[in-house]
């Protein structure tokens, strides 16, 4: 006997670990707070999962393998430190995770690079205590479409680091402490179509940049002292029209600041 749309929701709602609170409306998602340990027994049927401001320290291997139909997980504001390779195994409809604001010191890279091989396609990473982003970090990420590193503390990127991106659609460098962003940084990002560099302290960018980032649509480039200076002349050519959202300005020479 089928159930009622109602039904079903107080259905799946019954079926919720402890601690937790779940909701059919209007995704199938379970909510958990203030955990000890993992969530047990979680719904099989669950399509979106939170689990924060929890005090476990470790994901293991197949964590979530009873929960097949996870397409959005967000791991937020807890104290992680290990995440085990294979964690995110049978996850194969996952399309976004947020691991932001754990204790992580360390990009998960076997881990996520296991779970890209089926449909994650965004990430987005919060680590206060990442002040450089190397080129060894993303390397096995080869599928990810969509990476969100805003709001750490990176103060430089090595060469490369992201080289192995070719999928890479849309990069978040926003509220970090970056002073400038080298050619070699944007190399092998083919397909980049937005870079958002907002909220740093950058004053110039290559001169290249639209020959490096070939599909490139728009550059989000606002609260950056830019320098306004022969050298950025080419770029401003370049870039005038990319920028989008609030407007970039020019914190020097004095004469054009503002």
């Amino acid at each position: 006997m089928s159930l009622y749309p109602e039904e079903k929701a107080n259905s799946f709602s019954r079926v919720c670990p402890q601690d937790c609170f779940c909701t059919n409306t209007p995704k199938r998602q379970t909510f958990c707070y203030n955990m000890e340990y993992m969530p047990i027994g979680l719904n099989p049927h669950t399509t979106g999962l939170l689990i924060s401001d929890s005090s476990f320290t470790t994901i293991q291997n197949n964590a979530f393998k009873g929960v097949p139909y996870l397409v959005e997980m967000n791991i937020t504001d807890n104290q992680i430190t290990t995440i085990y390779p294979g964690a995110f195994n049978f996850l194969e409809m996952l399309e976004k995770l947020d691991l932001s604001n754990n204790k992580l010191t360390t990009f998960p890279r076997e881990a996520i690079a296991e779970v890209e091989s089926y449909t994650v396609r965004g990430v987005i990473w919060r680590c206060p205590s990442t002040t450089v982003l190397t080129a060894e970090q993303f390397r096995e990420c080869v599928e990810i479409e969509e990476l969100d590193i805003s709001e750490n503390n990176i103060i430089d990127i090595e060469p490369g680091a992201f080289s192995t991106l070719s999928k890479l659609r849309v990069l978040y460098l926003r509220d970090n402490k970056l002073t400038k962003i080298r050619e070699s940084v944007l190399e092998g990002l083919t397909n980049l179509e937005v870079l958002d560099v907002s909220g740093n302290q950058i004053t110039s960018l290559p001169t290249n940049i639209k020959t490096l980032l070939p599909k490139l649509k728009y550059i989000v480039g606002y609260d950056n002292p830019w320098s306004c200076d022969c050298n950025l002349a080419v770029n401003w050519d370049l870039l005038a029209h990319f920028f989008h959202e609030k407007p970039a300005v020019c914190s020097s020479p004095p004469e054009l600041a503002g």
